[in-house]
């Protein structure tokens, strides 16, 4: 007796590029989804092809079976190409017969059996897949948090009595699936507020840091993000003119600002390494601040900005 052996191709899954050059912003996707590839073997996917065809609008991936099935996805850019093609590979064999029934016609076991079923245990359909496997996500692959470093410069406003000042801020921390965790260092640069007729200038300034957490939202080509921060700086109040004498004198104050703050942006060109980071932010100081300097006002407690920066990620 002689037995029919199922052929399996030395590859099981062959990934193509459907375009003459590869640009920039897809290199590490297509870099990621090698590599997942390269590590499947014909137990594990019932894939053939995989092909990859670039647009002005994102791609069009298709998804060949070994038996001829295709499946064909959209997506908007290469941030989605990973995890699409995670979702496509995600396998199984279906669970074993039940025991053989009792003889019967060929008619009564074709009406028994559900259009799609298979007489024997095999890779998973393009349909089971449809049907669930999309919204348990894929298990080739677990979320790992990504090292994020940024910097950024804006203007601020400040209430009451304060004046546009120019700000810098840099932060490190992780990002874990669309969460963002980071401390960050702050700097509100010396500057002038306005101040009464009888003194030259008086000045504010702070420096300090703490920490943030917020969430992270795709959107198409681009990434919104919001949260909460808190922060500790340390302040410093100047007033510089003549006294009633008439001479020249300098008095200041220096005390801690600790802040709670919310802030709102946008991420863009998300696929890239280095990415531009918009963002408004507004905090308010926990303690008012009463000098004993009878000659300095209360430090503005309220504070209103904007800033453009860049963000990396150091990624697996």
């Amino acid at each position: 007796m002689s037995s029919v052996a199922r052929a399996v191709p030395p590859q099981p899954c062959e990934l193509r590029w459907e375009s003459a050059s590869v640009p920039e912003e897809w290199t590490e996707a297509l870099r990621d989804v090698r590599s997942l590839v390269a590590r499947l073997t014909a137990d594990l996917t019932d894939c053939r092809t995989l092909s990859v065809s670039p647009d002005d609008e994102g791609a069009t991936v298709s998804f060949t079976t070994v038996d001829g099935r295709t499946a064909r996805r959209r997506i908007g850019g290469p941030r989605e190409l990973l995890a699409l093609v995670e979702a496509l590979l995600v396998n199984g064999r279906d669970p074993a017969p039940a025991p053989p029934p009792e003889p019967t016609t060929v008619a009564q076991t074709h009406a028994s059996l559900p259009a799609d079923a298979s007489s024997e245990p095999g890779p998973r359909s393009l349909v089971a897949f449809e049907a669930g496997e999309a919204a348990r996500g894929s298990p080739l692959r677990s979320e790992a948090p990504r090292l994020l470093l940024g910097a950024g410069a804006g203007v601020k406003g400040s209430f009451p009595r304060d004046t546009l000042a120019g700000v810098g801020q840099v932060f490190a921390g992780a990002s874990f699936a669309r969460w963002e965790l980071a401390a960050f260092g702050r700097w509100e640069l010396e500057h002038d507020a306005p101040s009464d007729a009888n003194v030259r200038r008086l000045r504010f300034s702070a420096v300090g840091g703490g920490a943030m957490l917020g969430r992270r939202e795709p959107v198409g080509p681009f990434i919104l993000l919001a949260g909460a921060r808190a922060a500790v700086l340390a302040a410093e109040e100047e007033r510089v003119g003549h006294h009633d004498t008439g001479r020249e004198g300098k008095v200041f104050d220096d005390f801690l600002d600790p802040r709670l703050g919310l802030y709102a942006g946008c991420i863009l060109l998300e696929s890239s390494r280095v990415r531009f980071r918009v963002e408004v932010d507004a905090d308010a100081g926990l303690v008012e601040h009463r000098t004993e300097v009878a000659e300095l006002p209360g430090f503005p407690r309220w504070n209103l900005g904007i800033s453009l920066g860049a963000e990396t990620g150091l990624f697996r």
